[in-house]
């Protein structure tokens, strides 16, 4: 299984899926093999941005197939 990474999107732009946007780069969604691997990107990130917990633990990761998209 899949995984991707998602954080919630209050601009209504992006949003596809309940509210959620997603990690992305010109071939769509980004992809993580395990929890692990997207829970590394994550932490790195938010060191790296200088977020907080709170911020931090917005940012999600979700089974693929629990993804839905707009078309």
């Amino acid at each position: 299984m899949n995984f991707v990474i998602g954080q919630p999107c209050r601009c209504k732009e992006h949003a596809s899926d309940v509210g959620f946007t997603y990690l992305t780069d010109e071939n769509g969604m980004i992809k993580f093999k395990t929890k692990k691997e997207a829970q590394k990107l994550i932490d790195d990130f938010a060191k790296h941005e200088g977020l907080c917990e709170s911020h931090k633990n917005r940012i999600a990761i979700i089974p693929e197939t629990e993804v839905l998209e707009d078309h």
